[in-house]
């Protein structure tokens, strides 16, 4: 089972700081998640888990080298980040490549991954094709549609948390 407390309290240096903040966008999504009702708050549930499982990819990502941790923000849009501006509390939008990714695929990563980690992304991808359906669409949702969204994501923090923590598991 993943234990919360290797994965949210990993000492960073400095340098670290974008994966640590990442780290804490996770704890904050999974502290929502488990207060949610899956099948009665579903939508919100279902957004926590993607949100999580993102920041948890990215995160994994910084680590390993394949995206830069600088500090910049995505957008909706691939490729477009924000970025503090020349004065302070300003923003800008910056184009930007090989950064934080906003799905799973979008922007595709270009670096090669560790099988944990590109297992971590198609645990991912089964959010990625529930969503329109459950979510945009009128799907009726069902009780293995909220098995298969736990299961993709607490799979997503298993596999995770081997590339950020290798000796936790």
């Amino acid at each position: 089972m993943f234990e919360r407390k290797s994965l949210f309290d990993l000492r960073t240096s400095a340098l670290d700081v974008n994966i640590a903040a990442h780290l804490e966008k996770l704890r904050r999504t999974q502290d929502v998640r488990s207060r949610l009702d899956p099948m009665q708050d579903f939508e919100l549930w279902f957004w926590m888990s993607m949100i999580g499982g993102t920041h948890a990819i990215n995160a994994a990502l910084h680590h390993v080298g394949a995206t830069d941790p600088g500090e910049y923000f995505c957008t909706q849009s691939v490729d477009v980040y924000l970025e503090q501006g020349d004065a302070p509390g300003t923003w800008k939008h910056s184009l930007r490549y090989g950064c934080d990714i906003v799905h799973v695929g979008m922007p595709k990563v270009q670096a090669k991954l560790p099988c944990e980690l590109e297992d971590a992304c198609d645990a991912m991808m089964v959010l990625e094709h529930l969503r329109d359906p459950c979510i945009r669409g009128d799907h009726t949702i069902t009780p293995a549609d909220i098995a298969a969204v736990d299961r993709a994501y607490v799979t997503c923090l298993r596999l995770t948390q081997q590339v950020l923590e290798p000796t936790a598991t």
